[in-house]
């Protein structure tokens, strides 16, 4: 196997529980930083190590890699996992094995009824809140808002202050075309109002 020599005080190669780096084929220049020495040349995903991290507990993580797989693309963290570093990237896929999938965001409590699987990213509201002003802040539509939090949908009457709402996915649906692309006039979007004020 050939190993890529890099400085020790840089990122290490591993892909990520929650957010794997897939690059094919890999530049020197796209490698994310800090890793450590010893890279292998073939990584393609990588993650980031977070305290209280174990090689065994990404192995598991992953679970479509073994160890010595593991210890063969990272071996400046040592055979007994000793030089495992929290903040460093470690190698978790090669360009010839199968690319990790990422494990699903978990979701904090307690959340908003109708909120998809997939959600990635939470916004938790606070009095005052509605949920025209939360789209806004996260710059998502008001529809998209909705299709991600369906139980708050026609009206926004149960938003709840303390609860989270879903104001992201990780691979969200492409999108369809706008009015301008596909020709059609645009139909005027009701604004959402309780009391009489924008939502």
């Amino acid at each position: 196997m050939i190993l890529l020599s890099i400085i020790i005080g840089q990122l290490l190669c591993l892909g990520a529980v929650h957010s794997a780096v897939i690059r094919s084929p890999l530049a020197v220049a796209d490698l994310p930083s800090p890793i450590q020495g010893g890279l292998a040349e073939n990584c393609d995903a990588f993650y980031k190590v977070q305290n209280g991290d174990s090689c065994w507990s990404i192995v598991n993580s992953y679970g479509n890699f073994t160890l010595e797989e593991f210890y063969s693309w990272n071996p400046s963290i040592g055979r007994s996992c000793e030089r495992l570093y929290p903040d460093y990237f470690v190698c978790v896929g090669t360009a010839d094995e199968p690319k990790p999938a990422p494990t699903p965001t978990a979701h904090p409590k307690p959340e908003q009824p109708g909120i998809p699987p997939e959600c990635s990213k939470f916004h938790k509201v606070v009095a005052g809140d509605s949920c025209w002003a939360i789209a806004n802040q996260y710059g998502i539509s008001l529809e998209q808002f909705y299709k991600w939090n369906t139980s708050l949908q026609p009206s926004c009457r149960s938003l709840l202050p303390d609860y989270y709402v879903c104001v992201g996915v990780a691979n969200p649906p492409a999108a369809k075309p706008t009015s301008a692309e596909s020709g059609e006039n645009p139909e005027p979007t009701p604004k959402e109002t309780e009391g009489g004020a924008p939502m």
